[in-house]
């Protein structure tokens, strides 16, 4: 089957300049003139309203959870981290940090675990035995998991990007505790950090994994113990909000994007742009919008369960904001101005390169032609068509049902839990990882025509 799509008539490209501003804590903000300093003080305004009240909610809805609650469920982590926020409950609070234990995927878990030690080791809010036990389990992370991960920066990925960068952030930290010197560990950080200012990411895109990545730059940006890698983290925040800001209708992502599921794992990432983990903190960072999913007009959609945290379950779980909305970080006051800029353009033509991840374990090297395609993205007010382009000479890149990618996609942010896209087959995410007879990333965007095939 072969779709071709167009827009409108007319095209308006935009040339945007960006230099690399860091995300700042809102009283370090820069002003510029009454005006701009009013506007950004009720923005800020707004944002810490907006993550209080989420923050109240998540002790809401978690609280009346926790008598049934397993001890690795990962929802305990959210509302006991809430409660601290707000100085509540401290008492049930420190019992649950007293005996924390790690999950599956100690990484899920361990990044949550390394920010509440640093966000609270020196207040008086957990106490002195539930910082030792934190401390201990920080100390004593394993810095061989997963072919040595939390050691060494590798481009590709040695396991995946998100699960690299939280490795590499408790390990830091855990070779900090343990007395051993870090300047090798400060400089993997900054080679991985500044490899994606130079190469891009791999998990772009994702509704899936792109939160993951972005809470150990929220841990970094605050805590790492070298001004070049705080500065860096931040940056890399505003640049990843940048992009959402600028690529984004109303805030929902549409076009092409790697490594998700669908509904074979309970999950909507791929063909509803309402069901995506990085939402909650998008709205939350820009204070605009709901920062919660609503399941009851899902179709039969549910939260994850008991194994949220430990990697098991990829569902949606409420909580997705809880890193942003437990710090005082803010973006650059030009991340609000690139929105509204945004907002109010009738047109806008984005053309970039991404690297393109495929099977995890199959990412190309930089040098690769497979980690240089085209993205191209076609805005309106009413509709977003965006598209990933493989380059004549790039190849194809293996699928499987552990890396969904969306190739292209057709968004309407009236309805954005509606998308339209070629589909990949059972037969083509059951042929192997190195099979490549699949169609459906055969295709050719410009502006606003799309030509594709496969099948819808």
């Amino acid at each position: 089957m072969i779709c071709i799509l167009r827009m409108s008539k007319a095209i308006a490209a935009l040339l945007l300049g960006f230099a690399f501003l860091s995300v700042a804590v809102a009283e370090d903000l820069p002003r510029r003139g009454g005006t701009i300093a009013v506007k950004v003080g009720e923005w800020e305004r707004e944002i810490s309203a907006r993550r209080t009240e989420y923050l109240e909610w998540i002790v809401e809805r978690f609280g009346k959870l926790e008598p049934g609650m397993k001890p690795l469920d990962g929802r305990a982590w959210s509302l006991n981290q809430a409660r601290l926020f707000l100085n509540r409950d401290t008492d049930k609070t420190n019992r649950y940090f007293e005996n924390v234990k790690q999950t599956f995927d100690a990484d899920f878990m361990g990044i949550r675990l390394l920010k509440t030690w640093l966000d609270y080791r020196e207040t008086d809010r957990l106490s002195d035995r539930a910082k030792e036990h934190l401390r201990d389990l920080i100390r004593d992370w394993p810095m061989d998991r997963k072919g040595g991960i939390s050691r060494t920066a590798r481009w590709p990925p040695g396991f995946t990007e998100n699960h690299d960068l939280m490795h590499l952030t408790i390990g830091l930290f855990s070779e900090q505790l343990r007395g051993q010197p870090i300047e090798s560990q400060l400089n993997e950080l900054k080679k991985f950090l500044s490899w994606r200012f130079e190469r891009g990411f791999y998990e772009w895109g994702s509704h899936r994994y792109q939160l993951h990545y972005f809470n150990p730059l929220v841990v970094l940006a605050i805590h790492a113990p070298d001004p070049d890698i705080r500065r860096g983290a931040a940056d890399q925040l505003s640049v990843i909000l940048s992009e959402r800001a600028l690529m984004s209708v109303g805030g929902f992502l549409g076009g092409p994007g790697m490594r998700s599921y669908d509904r074979n794992r309970g999950c909507d990432y791929l063909d509803n742009n309402r069901y995506d983990s990085f939402l909650p903190t998008v709205w939350l960072a820009f204070g605009v919008g709901e920062p919660h999913f609503d399941f009851s007009q899902s179709g039969g959609l549910e939260p994850a369960g008991d194994g949220y945290g430990n990697g098991r379950d990829p569902r949606l779980n409420q909580d997705e904001g809880m890193f942003l909305a437990t710090t005082h970080l803010t973006p650059h006051p030009i991340v609000k101005e690139l929105l509204d800029e945004v907002a109010t353009r009738p047109e806008l033509v984005y053309t970039g390169r991404r690297a393109s991840a495929g099977h995890p374990f199959q990412n190309a090297h930089p040098r690769n032609p497979r980690s240089q395609q085209a993205v191209v993205y076609y805005n309106t007010p009413h509709v977003s068509l965006g598209s990933l382009q493989y380059l004549p000479e790039a190849g194809k890149m293996s699928v499987s049902y552990n890396s969904r990618p969306r190739f292209f996609s057709v968004m309407f942010p009236e309805k954005p839990e509606q998308v339209l896209r070629t589909r990949l087959s059972d037969a083509d995410l059951e042929a192997g990882a190195r099979s490549y007879g699949y169609t459906a990333d055969r295709v050719v965007q410009h502006r606003d025509w799309l030509i594709a095939a496969g099948n819808l």
